[in-house]
């Protein structure tokens, strides 16, 4: 319970600082790090741990891996950003920083 609080946390402050990035208050690089990519890579392997733990101790297999999945697929377009249309591309840090923040504020309920 500790630990998905902590989590949610994290990936409510990546969420923020993904769309700060978006709307162009900060850098994309701070640091000397990627700070989409790693968020990115925080909500994924948040995502794959979820589903791990969800299907050995659910009952609604379907859900339990469905959802995850479908996050992890969303949140991935933004390495193919490039191969996107233009109205997506242009927005998939907003998209994902959303996406990130609605997951975050699920994790503390």
């Amino acid at each position: 319970m500790v630990f998905a609080r902590i989590t949610g946390i994290v990936i409510i402050l990546f969420s923020i600082l993904i769309g700060m990035i978006h709307f162009n208050f900060l850098s994309d690089v701070l640091f000397g790090l990627n700070i989409v990519f790693i968020g990115i890579f925080l909500f994924i392997a948040d995502q794959v741990f979820a589903m791990v733990k969800n299907f050995a101790h659910s009952e609604n297999k379907f859900i339990s891996l469905g959802v995850p999945i479908i996050f992890i697929l969303i949140v991935s377009t933004y390495f193919i950003s490039s191969f996107l249309p233009d109205s997506i591309s242009v927005n998939i840090k907003l998209i994902v920083a959303v996406l990130m923040l609605a997951e975050g504020l699920y994790r503390l309920h």
